[in-house]
């Protein structure tokens, strides 16, 4: 167990370094760009930040699935790798199809930007069917450097391409070159053209209530910075997008131990999963209102520091928005974990919030003060109908499903 928990804790380590290094191209961003092109450039990483999150979604459900039923491994492992594929290429083909649409109704400069984002999306799938082959496996060592990999590659081509080509256009082809490293890291042993295989999987792919849950918490944690995209003026937009990257970070650090630890949570005997579960809630919690504190509490000085003068404004509203973003956090931890156990109650829940969510936003959108207070106001009703689905479902009875089976350390070694 000790070498579980030390992987575990590389991994997180590994991540948020990645994640602290992104973070900080996105301020690099904010101080060069004028505020109406930081909002296409936030756009671009809004949309990496989905489709991210999306990947996510087939990470967890495959190791999940390789921790739930081990002796079925090579055959969920392949069945995510055909489903991949083929979401994958139909995805990117569809988003190439609608982005000179999408780029009217955001009023983004040029569609090459969205049409070079378009183009990554199945690497970045494919990208994460291997690395829920390796955390199923318990690789974490291995997990860990696919991250740094690809946070590597991103941010030094980002900053190489940028200095030689200052553009928006520029900006996606350095964000989408990261998975390339990932890629290479993970080395997967298939038939080099294996990517381009679209059958049928044999099988249901084994995403369920995890991918519905996942999915849900990326709607929620982006489509605010969209509807700000299509309701306000660029200016207005950009300073939105510069208060969403802040709070970005309360989300970014829980849902990076969120995805870390579940593997050990779901470890051992059912009485320590039990007690594991416990400690994941009651940490989550206890992080995301520390974090919320300190944004609340140095807002003024955080934003002086991070994005200057003339993203003054938002000052006010930074710990009100942070507060909004630790809700999602805290619902998101109580679903991923009913998830594991194929309960999708949760799952349900949050998706119908991110339905409605954009339809509240859009009805407040006469300041940037009104549309956070509504955000904020609909995350906390949300995150009491979600808790409370989630106690009751720990005593109604869900549809027959199976339950993660206890995990032996070495056992995928």
């Amino acid at each position: 167990m000790k070498t579980l928990a030390a992987g575990s804790v590389g991994l997180v380590v590994a991540v948020m370094a990645v994640n602290a290094g992104n973070y900080g191209l996105n301020l690099l961003l904010a101080n060069t760009l004028e505020p109406s092109e930081f909002g296409d450039a936030s756009l671009l990483v809004t949309f990496l930040l989905v489709t991210g999150v999306l990947a996510a979604t087939i990470q967890l459900a495959t190791s999940i699935a390789i921790l739930r039923e081990p002796e079925r491994r090579d055959r969920h492992v392949r069945s995510m790798r055909l489903f991949t594929n083929r979401i994958g290429w139909i995805g990117g083909l569809l988003l190439l199809i609608i982005s000179p649409l999408a780029t009217n109704f955001l009023q983004v400069d040029s569609s090459w930007a969205l049409f070079v984002m378009a183009a990554g999306f199945p690497l970045h799938v494919q990208l994460a069917v291997e690395r829920g082959r390796l955390q199923g496996d318990l690789a974490l060592g291995r997990l860990a450097g696919t991250f740094l990999a690809e946070g590597a590659a991103r941010i030094l081509t980002t900053v190489i391409i940028l200095a030689v080509i200052p553009s928006v256009g520029a900006l996606a082809v350095a964000l989408n070159l990261g998975f390339i490293g990932g890629y290479i890291v993970c080395r997967p042993r298939v038939d080099r053209w294996s990517w381009l295989d679209l059958a049928r999987p044999a099988e249901n792919t084994p995403s369920g209530s995890v991918g519905l849950a996942v999915v849900a918490v990326t709607l929620l944690t982006n489509l605010d910075v969209v509807a700000a995209k299509g309701v306000f003026d660029p200016a207005d937009a950009g300073s939105f997008a510069a208060l969403a990257l802040g709070g970005r970070v309360v989300f970014f650090t829980s849902w990076t131990l969120q995805q870390a630890l579940l593997p050990l949570v779901l470890s051992g005997g059912s009485s320590a999963m039990v007690q594991r579960r416990r400690l994941f809630l009651g940490g989550n919690a206890i992080l995301c209102a520390a974090m919320v504190t300190v944004a609340w509490v140095w807002a003024e000085i955080w934003v002086d520091i991070a994005f200057g003068s003339a993203y003054e404004q938002i000052a006010s509203l930074f710990g009100v928005y942070a507060l909004g973003t630790g809700l999602i956090c805290i619902a998101a931890a109580f679903a991923m974990l009913q998830s594991t156990d194929g309960n999708d109650r949760s799952g349900h829940l949050l998706l119908l919030g991110a339905a409605l969510l954009p339809t509240v936003l859009l009805a407040r959108g006469e300041s940037l003060e009104a549309f956070v207070e509504a955000r904020v106001a609909a995350l906390m009703l949300l995150t009491l109908a979600v808790g409370c689905a989630s106690k009751v479902s720990n005593r109604v009875p869900q549809r027959a499903t199976s339950t993660c089976r206890p995990v032996q350390e070495g056992a995928f070694s």
